[in-house]
């Protein structure tokens, strides 16, 4: 592989940068400020919100851009928005007739709270969700609630969500909808992307993620290279899902973790070690001298 001048590295966060322990190794760290010493750029890129990204760079006194909510929001080093896109405001109420008439667990992600409705079928949600990770019999109310609070503690559940939008004009970043029936999930990804033209991706086999159309990992990061003056063949790029896919594709060194899914090992350039064994660094370390 010819040797390339990157002037802009991106990483997803879980299952990429983070080992399995949700931190980030000492040898990554190391190579994150090794670039940023040579005055490469460095980007989080998640799924995940800025709040989230930004007390990670400041847990590890890292200097980085952030890319949040699978490209919803791209913000500078300085926490500065510089793009934004929303979800149009009559797609949402779409998505969430289509997921209120399946009784459908679902977060939506505004720009200062997360909101949330529990679905009838909760206690079913929640054991089935439970199950992927323990058996049946170990599963007790106490799990079940540790559970709910995971999934709702950040946020504040509300009865009737379309309205409340309405009410306090609550502008929509992101819908998030979880289930541990993936088959039930690519069904509820097929009725909505046939009443609306919205993005649907994944970033793990429980969930799908719903964004404006225009949004995607792939093009924030070539935006955000372009607001840098950086070209795309100038990217390096790290990801593991199927979230991934499009940054992994634009950028002109798309890398796949050991650990990344098959289809997304397909689609990079290089792939390197696993999340658990410092891959972003070995990658960093292997193209960057």
């Amino acid at each position: 592989m010819e040797e390339i001048n990157y002037k802009l590295i991106v990483t997803d966060m879980d299952g990429t940068l983070l080992n399995n322990d949700k931190k980030i190794s000492e040898r990554n760290i190391e190579a994150i400020r090794k670039v940023r010493e040579k005055g490469i750029r460095f980007a989080f890129v998640s799924g995940r919100e800025y709040v989230f990204l930004e007390k990670i760079a400041r847990e590890y006194e890292i200097d980085v851009d952030a890319i949040g909510l699978n490209g919803t929001e791209i913000r500078n080093d300085k926490g500065e928005i510089i793009w934004k896109r929303l979800l149009d405001r009559n797609a949402v109420k779409e998505i969430l007739k289509v997921l209120e008439d399946e009784d459908m667990l679902f977060k939506i992600y505004c720009e200062n709270e997360i909101l949330g409705t529990v679905p009838k079928r909760i206690d079913e949600i929640i054991t089935k969700l439970l199950m992927l990770k323990i058996k049946k019999d170990d599963i007790t109310e106490e799990l079940k609630n540790e559970e709910y609070q995971r999934l709702f503690g950040r946020g504040l559940t509300v009865t009737d969500i379309s309205n409340y939008i309405d009410e306090y004009d609550y502008n929509v970043e992101k819908i998030e909808v979880l289930d541990a029936d993936r088959d039930l999930l690519n069904k509820i990804s097929e009725k909505i992307s046939n009443i609306t033209d919205v993005f649907i991706t994944s970033s793990y086999e429980r969930n799908i993620e719903i964004l404006h159309k225009e949004v995607n990992k792939g093009s924030a990061i070539k935006k955000f290279g372009e607001y840098l003056g950086i070209d795309s063949s100038q990217i390096m790029a790290f990801g593991d899902n199927t979230n991934d896919i499009e940054m992994i594709e634009v950028a002109g060194l798309g890398i796949a973790m050991e650990n990344a899914l098959d289809h997304v090992k397909k689609k990079a350039d290089y792939i390197t070690l696993s999340n658990e064994n410092d891959g972003v660094a070995y990658a960093i370390n292997k193209f960057i001298k």
